[in-house]
């Protein structure tokens, strides 16, 4: 079973090597039994970020790059997603903020065919959170303020650790078409349209893990256009027939 494991990355010179290095070793040691690869999404970078992940395929041929000219996390996943001849698909954020020892317990439920979604739950009990008062406020009420809105029950819909398989992902494809960060949400919300079994795990989570930058997220900003995204979001679930 093949697996790709895709980094995407805007404007990440300062850290994509360290990180992609550690996902590397981690990877080599911990998913022997797994056919995996490395996937650097590069989109729309303006610094040195396309150079770097490049050189950085020279390594193993289990490190390889895409670069999309267009910025925007959510674009990028979609189109190398709809490329992929790979059996499972996951990503997770450039900054490597959930603990690596996540990724076998994301990926086991899509090996033995127990969920067709795994999602890092930041909100599990057994979970640890390291992060900002304003961050840690402005992610409860989102989620607080999705639930209201949409009537779902999962509790983080934006941690950037989540897995599908490629199956799963051509049925959902055509109505996750946010270019941004809101693919996080669209992903886990028409799962759950048409019946699809999703599952949260646990993870370990901290704000700028590798310490190189702060995010790029304007937490307000991005509150607020997370809000009219799930107004229209959920006229558009309404709106469909399963």
């Amino acid at each position: 079973m093949r697996c790709d494991i895709c980094i995407p990355a805007y404007n990440e010179e300062l850290i994509l090597e360290q990180s992609t290095k550690q996902v590397f070793d981690f990877c080599k040691t911990n998913l022997i039994n797994i056919d995996w690869s490395i996937v650097l999404v590069i989109n729309g970078s303006n610094d040195g970020s396309p150079e770097l992940a490049q050189g950085l395929t020279k390594l193993d041929p289990k490190i390889k790059t895409v670069i999309f000219t267009e910025p925007g996390r959510g674009r990028a996943l979609k189109k190398y997603w709809q490329q992929t001849i790979a059996d499972i698909i996951c990503y997770m954020d450039s900054d490597l903020a959930v603990d690596l020892e996540a990724l076998p317990k994301l990926l086991a439920p899509l090996i033995n065919q127990e969920a067709d979604l795994v999602f890092g739950n930041r909100y599990d009990k057994k979970s640890f959170v390291e992060r900002s008062l304003l961050r840690e406020l402005s992610s409860r009420l989102y989620n607080l303020v999705a639930r209201l809105i949409l009537g779902h029950k999962q509790k983080d819909l934006q941690c950037g650790f989540k897995a599908l398989s490629k199956t799963v992902f051509t049925k959902l494809a055509p109505k996750t078409n946010d270019p941004g960060w809101f693919f996080d949400t669209e992903l886990i919300l028409w799962a759950n349209k048409f019946n699809l079994k999703t599952i949260g795990i646990p993870v370990n989570w901290r704000e700028t893990r590798l310490g190189k930058r702060q995010s790029k997220v304007r937490l307000i900003s991005a509150t607020i256009d997370f809000l009219k995204h799930l107004l229209i979001l959920r006229k558009e679930l309404n709106n469909t027939v399963k």
